[in-house]
């Protein structure tokens, strides 16, 4: 099945295609590949910039890897395998301004969990996942602070001038959580900002590295050093920063 009516707008993830096809009035993820439609939902049409301020345009989020994309309602969320065929269902309420975070590519299985952790989390609370599960990452605003369980992260000093800002990112494979904190300073005596690893189990920081998170690329095959990418500088003329990560 393939898509030949009008659409508007759209996005291109992971290999999927998100769109909304007019005549029908519904939104369609399609392979990026082929082109074949592999779920359909009846949807409002979307805004002529395809609900830009919409993290997820009809409920569909394609952001969290190659292997599984998910639909958002009102009563629960809907996971999909690549190919289009449901894998599971996880009751709740969900909102596009409370998340998990993850580092690596999500499938079926850990995009329920996923799920499963954020329904029971706090407004406060973001799950945070990786190659070894979860854990609870708890940020304080006010006191601008952030903690695992009542471990208190050990989070090096960072610029405030724009208030706290406290990112987790995801989990690292040697169990560290990854974090963005503070924001960029064109001060030399202000920290900025910085992507840092840090020990659940005993807050300490284990590496650090100036910058805005970009991404993380998984290790190769055979090799156990992943990639981090960082943007440095001012937001129009940063640098793109590519770092190794070696696992314990």
């Amino acid at each position: 099945m393939e898509c030949f009516g009008p659409v508007q707008g759209g996005r291109v993830d992971n290999g999927f295609i998100l769109t909304y096809e007019i005549k029908s009035r519904q939104f369609q993820v399609l392979s990026a590949k082929t082109g074949e439609v592999l779920v359909s939902e009846p949807g409002k049409q979307p805004d002529s910039e395809f609900d830009k301020d919409t993290r997820f345009p009809g409920g569909f989020n394609i952001g969290s890897g190659p292997e599984a994309f998910s639909r958002v309602t009102s009563s629960g969320a809907t996971i999909y395998k690549a190919n289009g065929s449901e894998a599971a269902t996880v009751s709740g309420k969900f909102s596009e301004k409370h998340w998990w975070a993850a580092s690596a590519p999500l499938d079926a299985s850990s995009l329920k969990d996923a799920y499963s952790s954020l329904a029971k989390a706090s407004s406060s609370t973001t799950p945070v996942i990786g190659p070894g599960g979860t854990v609870d990452v708890v940020v304080d605003t006010s006191a601008c602070t952030a903690k695992v369980g009542s471990k208190k992260l050990e989070l090096p000093e960072f610029s405030q001038s724009e208030g706290c800002h406290i990112r987790p990112i995801g989990l690292l494979s040697d169990g560290q959580v990854l974090v963005e904190v503070g924001e960029y300073s064109f001060s030399d005596s202000d920290p900025g900002n910085l992507v840092v690893a840090v020990s659940p189990d005993t807050g300490r920081v284990g590496w650090k590295v100036p910058g805005i998170y970009r991404g993380t690329v998984v290790p190769a095959k055979d090799q156990s050093d992943a990639r981090l990418l960082v943007a440095q500088g001012p937001t129009y003329t940063f640098d793109l920063v590519v770092s190794s990560i070696t696992s314990k």
